[in-house]
């Protein structure tokens, strides 16, 4: 599925996303797990994520990630709290707690860019945009967990804000391969340009070439 055409990157422009790898969405021991969904997917994009995360900070490129940030008595989550009853009494990325911080694996440097929100959409009600207007950002790398959730809200976010959007389908997961292909192709009719890590690293190596 992913678009076998070369990419090219202006690493002046290009922002690379995080989205949600927390500890609630992708460990067995998460909210979202102890919901019944399965997670055996959702670790596997964080290798790809990991090299996406050294690529991106060797080149001096910035890193912006997203982490749901709730308050533990849930009056900041809208109707999130209706449509999944139980997830308030899971602690489901409750504020400052295991479940709702970035995975260990993944964990932002200091001068990457956290985002904290109570959406789906990681422009809804946060300073999003503005942070990458003032980064001259225009082009989103955009990895992370659920790709037919958060993910995909936040592509259809972005282009209709108009920053391209670069999705590398091997480092974002959903958890059943049916919604995430689902997504992906949804995605693919028109918000994001499908790709490959390798592919993103490879437009990096020519971009650091070019410019050194």
């Amino acid at each position: 599925m992913p678009d076998t055409t070369p990419l090219s990157l202006d690493l002046r422009r290009t922002a690379l996303f995080v989205c949600d790898m927390q500890n609630g969405f992708i460990k067995p021991g998460g909210s979202i797990g102890k919901l019944g969904l399965p997670t055996g997917r959702t670790d596997g994009p964080i290798p790809p994520i990991s090299d996406l995360l050294a690529a991106f900070h060797a080149a001096g490129a910035p890193v912006v990630y997203s982490q749901m940030w709730l308050r533990a008595d849930y009056r900041d989550a809208g109707i999130l709290a209706q449509v999944f009853p139980p997830l308030q009494g899971l602690g489901h990325s409750v504020a400052d707690s295991w479940d709702a911080a970035i995975i260990d694996e993944l964990a932002p440097l200091a001068r990457d860019i956290v985002v904290r929100k109570t959406r789906w959409d990681a422009f809804q009600g946060t300073n999003l945009e503005m942070i990458l207007r003032n980064l001259g950002v225009d082009t989103l790398v955009m990895t992370g967990i659920a790709t037919n959730v958060c993910v995909e809200t936040t592509v259809r976010a972005a282009f209709v804000r108009d920053f391209r959007t670069m999705l590398a389908v091997d480092a974002t997961a959903s958890y059943t391969e049916e919604m995430e292909k689902q997504s992906l192709e949804a995605m693919a009719f028109g918000f994001a340009t499908l790709t490959s890590t390798a592919a993103v690293l490879q437009a990096i190596d020519t971009a650091a070439a070019v410019t050194a």
